[in-house]
């Protein structure tokens, strides 16, 4: 089903680069970056930093007494290492493909600023923190969301709504669900924190294309 998304996405972000005034090479590559590579580098995570806690732990002391066991609890002091990791295909690729497209907002960059803002603080809410799976929202909402916005802030020029639902949708799932809930995260000591995976690729992954196809849609009723 990923590699099907893959490939049907590709034709999405092709012309999403072409429309923003990208060569054809150019266009093909970074079509190339958001829908295979980013799904063939969804594993590969880069370490940036290690948080080290000292936790209280509990702990039971066992004495026997004639054969009797008897036993005494207590806080043992230990320390729990974290990696805090950036995953390459959920967040990497979409910050780099977003930088390439913000060129396109030079007069207008506030207004997509205020897109990123609100999708983020949405995300942040819609977001929740499950212990053992990582970080749970909706698929649908965030590009649904980004989309609209765009759409309200950019539909003098259509050419612009695609991108601006991209941009806004992956910043903001990416900031909202991942890093400002990085800290409840790291709370429940796991081994490994990865920023744009362990739970949320697939939202990033989804909610770029998604926010795309949404885009066309609204602009092909807007036509």
């Amino acid at each position: 089903m990923a590699i099907l998304m893959a490939f049907i996405s590709f034709n999405y972000f092709l012309l999403l680069f072409k429309y923003t005034s990208f060569s054809l090479i150019e266009s093909v590559v970074a079509a190339s970056l958001a829908s295979f590579v980013s799904l063939v580098t969804s594993p590969v995570n880069v370490v940036i930093k290690e948080v080290r806690r000292r936790v209280e732990l509990p702990t039971v002391d066992t004495v026997y007494v004639f054969g009797i066991p008897i036993y005494f609890p207590r806080l043992e002091l230990s320390t729990l290492n974290t990696l805090i990791a950036v995953n390459v295909g959920g967040a990497l690729i979409p910050v780099l493909l977003s930088a390439i497209l913000v060129q396109v907002f030079r007069s207008s960059f506030l207004f997509l600023l205020l897109d990123v803002l609100l999708v983020t603080v949405l995300s942040k809410y819609m977001a929740r923190v499950v212990q053992g799976v990582g970080i749970v929202m909706s698929p649908i909402l965030p590009p649904l969301i980004s989309t609209l916005l765009a759409f309200l802030t950019f539909h003098s020029d259509p050419f612009l709504i695609p991108a601006a639902s991209y941009i806004s949708g992956v910043l903001g799932t990416l900031i909202g669900a991942d890093l400002l809930n990085l800290k409840k995260v790291v709370e429940a000591s796991p081994q490994i924190v990865s920023i744009g995976g362990m739970g949320t690729f697939d939202g990033i992954y989804i909610t770029g294309i998604l926010a795309i196809l949404f885009s066309y849609i609204l602009i092909s009723l807007q036509l």
